[in-house]
């Protein structure tokens, strides 16, 4: 059973806005469909991104996990914002409300495992020519089952059916009936998994910078100009992780933990706002490592120049046949001319 909470008091009033964010939502989900996609395919069959291996297995694995997000969040949403309502049915928003709870809780972890990969890069240089890209791939495994547990729990403790919301114009958990032990353990599991990644995120980052601070004094003095490729990615990765997460689980804490009036039109915006601005969080990474890593840029500029080389081709191919046709058509006039003149003598 879907519950829907009252549209007038909750839902947005003004089609201007609601036509905005459908704008917004529309970009971030093909912006991440093409460009994760992308990202996949280039790094798997292509090696455009030359990095770290250990890296590159991180960051494929959050591509992954941003289409699963976008499919299961991104478009969704945009279409109950579009149709003002939940459309696709009970067993849909079952599978939606898993996937997304499980996708987003799964992205901030990945995050988080892709900074602190870095920054054990970065402390011991020598030590990790070592390391085995067979132990990334076995961690960011036991990072997919780990995210199965919370949302698991979450649709067994699950008493009143799922409900649909008008602040995030999607599908929610309803209440549950258990005790009070439980509940204890809910609440600090999914503080653990939605909170723990983004504090730890931003402390790693900042130890990055620290070492980024102290190489540059070093290359200073030994006149070498340091290495900032893939420093930069995971900077410019964090920087926008920490920002949209914390304000979005800022957003979980106003509304779980204040009373949802009708006067209270703040409270709801910044909710709607900041998970919303989440959803930059699936598409960004394209953006980020189309700047940022010369080599895969290198790729998207390469492919896109071959992709406008195959239209030029075609345009041209296209123009040489109807000059054709026309010269055939121009060169056959005369002759039906005369057939024509022929005709009219004989029947005379």
């Amino acid at each position: 059973m879907i519950a829907h909470n009252n549209l007038t008091e909750l839902g947005i009033d003004n089609n201007a806005e609601r036509c905005a964010w459908i704008v917004y939502l529309l970009f971030i989900f093909f912006s991440s469909l093409i460009g994760d996609s992308i990202i996949l395919i280039s790094s798997t069959y292509y090696n455009s991104l030359k990095l770290n291996a250990l890296v590159v297995s991180v960051m494929q694995h959050i591509a992954v996990c941003d289409l699963i997000a976008s499919m299961s969040y991104t478009l969704p949403t945009m279409v109950s914002l579009i149709m003002e309502k939940w459309v696709f049915g009970t067993v849909l928003a079952y599978v939606q409300v898993y996937a997304n709870v499980y996708s987003v809780q799964a992205g901030s972890i990945f995050q988080c495992v892709l900074i602190i990969l870095k920054l054990a890069l970065l402390q011991n240089p020598l030590r990790s020519s070592g390391w085995k890209k067979k132990r990334t791939h076995i961690v960011c495994t036991s990072v997919w089952l780990l995210c199965h547990i919370f949302p698991t729990l979450r649709l067994a403790l699950d008493d009143d059916g799922l409900i649909f919301s008008y602040v995030s114009y999607n599908i929610n958990f309803g209440s549950y009936n258990a005790s009070q032990q439980i509940k204890l353990f809910v609440r600090i599991f999914s503080f653990v998994l939605f909170y723990t990644p983004a504090l730890i995120a931003l402390i790693a980052s900042c130890m990055i910078i620290y070492h980024l601070l102290k190489a540059r004094e070093v290359n200073k003095r030994c006149n070498k100009s340091p290495r900032w490729q893939g420093l930069v990615t995971i900077l410019f990765v964090t920087i926008v992780f920490c920002t949209t997460s914390m304000s979005e689980r800022i957003g979980m804490l106003v509304i779980d933990y204040s009373s949802l009036q009708t006067t209270d039109k703040s409270k709801r915006t910044f909710k709607r706002v900041s998970e919303f601005l989440y959803a930059m969080n699936f598409m960004c990474n394209f953006y980020i490592y189309s700047l940022t890593i010369p080599s895969f840029r290198h790729f998207l500029t390469s492919k896109l120049s071959e992709i406008i080389s195959i239209f030029s081709v075609l345009i041209n191919c296209k123009k040489l046949q109807s000059n054709n046709s026309t010269d055939q058509v121009n060169c056959k006039s005369p002759a039906t001319q005369m057939h024509h003149m022929h005709t009219v003598q004989s029947t005379m």
